[in-house]
Parts: structure tokens; C-alpha cells; sequence
């Protein structure tokens, strides 16, 4: 069955496409790639559930475990935001580091407007589906957060191949950003992460990010016990994975998209 059409607007960006979302949340479309930043179904769900939720961040940040998170394409930012605002909520320290080759202008950030989406659905049956009471997250803090630090990074910063920039929002979040090829990106013992959120383009348009040098640096990067999550449930991928020493699973998607997700786990020994 082909996907819905929904519909697109301009952003004013060139090569890229405004797309209101089924969960009412908005996302961008590349045309460069021919792919959306998030699930058509729903990019707060696809954020929520397949990241925040299946990762087991949310459930440390309900624990009040200090919590550090690898996401490896970092795009519209909307699964950094609900993770942020839970960390906030929580009051408990969030590091979290993302990789990717650019930045989206402070614009298209405050297009997407995370916040007001959360707000405006504060009742709907996608919140009540979860235990977490994310309308009460403060989403709109942390986004005018980091859309205050995002306008304090210039071109000629952005533009430096491997340029880091480490963002103090809030006394509990730390958003350190690196700018370039994740290939290059070098994991560090004391920068190991509890959880990896990996989410770039479909192995289809993006095959050399979904490699086996590419998942050992997850793997690499992970503490004992920690979990890679992922969209992508192509067999191909599990036994890649598994390879490696993940231990793989399948996991119900979010309501309204992908059937099953993906949680691969780093044993603990």
C-alpha cells in the first residue's frame, strides 16, 4: 500500500519541505534525499517511543540516574528536546552528545516548534498511551534554550570539519554537539553513553552509516548494559548487530506507525 499523501509547505530553505506529521507534530522532507527527518506517523511518537522510551533513558531519568545519551544525526532536534525536558523535569543531569554533518538554521528550529506542538496535544490519545506525563514537561524552556545558544553559533564555527560545541542549557542539560562525518567520530572511555540514539537516513540512502565500523563505534561507545535504538529493523541490520555482540530485539512502535522498532543491548559482560 502506498504511503498517504500529506501535505507539504515550503520552508523558505532551499531542498527542504515542511511536513505536518499524522500525530500533528511537524518534521522536514529533503529533497536532496527524497526521505523526511521523522515517521510520517508521527515524528513526537517516532521521538518518544522509539527513543526516549525504548532506550530506558526515561525510565533513569524517573530513577534520577545521570544519564548520558549518543544520538548520531541529530536533525530537527525534536528527540533532544523531549529528552532534555524530561531530564529537566526530573531534575536529574542529562550529557547529551549528537553528531551530524550540519546544523539546521535557528529558523527551521523555531518552525518546528516542539513546544507548542506539546501543548496544543496535551489531551490527546497519543499522551495518555504513555505513563509519563509529557505535557507537563517543561518543553518550552528548553526550547527557547537552545534556540538561544543555536543563534550564538556562527557559519564560520558550523563550517569547521569535526567542530565541537558543548552547550550548558540548563544547570542539569549539557548538549554537546559535533559537526561532521560520524566515521570520524572517536568514542572515549570517560565519554562512554548509557544510551545511543541512532537515527540518520535509511540504510537505502545512506548505506555507509549503517555499517559493521560504524555499529562497533556504538558498540564501543555503549557502558555495559546500555542500548542502541533504532527505526530500522531490516534483517540485515539485526544480524550486523548481533555480530557484533549486541543482543537484538524487536519492540512494538509507536500508536499509529512502525509496527515493530529496534533495541539492541551492549551485555554486561
Amino acid at each position: 500500500m502506498p504511503p498517504p499523501q500529506r501535505v507539504r509547505y515550503p520552508t523558505g530553505e532551499a531542498g527542504l519541505e515542511w511536513l505536518v506529521t499524522d500525530d500533528g507534530s511537524r518534521t522536514l522532507v529533503s529533497d536532496a534525499v527524497g526521505e523526511t527527518y521523522h515517521s510520517g506517523c508521527g515524528a513526537a511518537a517516532e521521538s518518544l517511543f522509539v527513543y526516549l522510551l525504548n532506550s530506558g533513558v526515561a525510565a533513569r531519568f524517573i530513577a534520577q540516574q545521570p544519564t548520558r545519551v549518543l544520538e548520531v544525526g541529530f536533525g530537527t532536534g525534536t528527540a533532544f528536546l523531549l529528552t532534555a525536558a524530561l531530564a529537566e523535569q526530573s531534575q536529574t543531569r542529562l550529557h547529551y552528545t549528537a553528531c551530524d554533518k550540519w546544523l539546521l538554521p535557528t529558523e527551521l528550529y523555531r518552525g518546528l516548534d516542539v513546544a507548542g506542538y506539546v501543548e496544543r496535544a496535551a489531551d490527546s490519545e497519543f499522551f495518555t498511551t504513555s505513563s509519563y506525563a509529557i505535557a507537563t514537561w517543561p518543553v518550552q524552556a528548553l526550547q527557547a534554550a537552545w534556540l538561544a545558544a543555536r543563534s550564538q553559533l556562527d557559519a564560520n564555527q558550523l563550517d569547521a570539519t569535526g567542530s565541537r560545541h558543548q552547550l550548558q542549557l540548563t544547570p542539569f542539560v549539557t548538549l554537546d554537539l559535533i559537526i561532521g562525518e560520524v566515521q570520524a567520530f572517536c568514542p572515549h572511555e570517560e565519554e562512554s553513553y548509557h544510551a545511543v540514539y541512532f537515527d540518520p537516513f535509511s540504510p537505502e540512502t545512506s548505506p555507509e552509516l549503517w555499517t559493521p565500523a560504524i555499529f562497533q563505534k556504538m558498540f564501543d561507545s555503549l557502558q555495559p548494559n546500555g542500548t542502541l535504538t533504532s527505526y530500522c529493523v531490516k534483517g540485515a541490520i539485526r544480524r550486523t548487530l548481533q555480530g557484533l555482540g549486541f543482543q537484538v530485539k524487536k519492540c512494538p512502535g509507536p500508536p499509529g506507525g512502525k509496527r515493530e522498532v529496534l533495541v539492541a543491548r551492549r551485555p554486561s559482560t
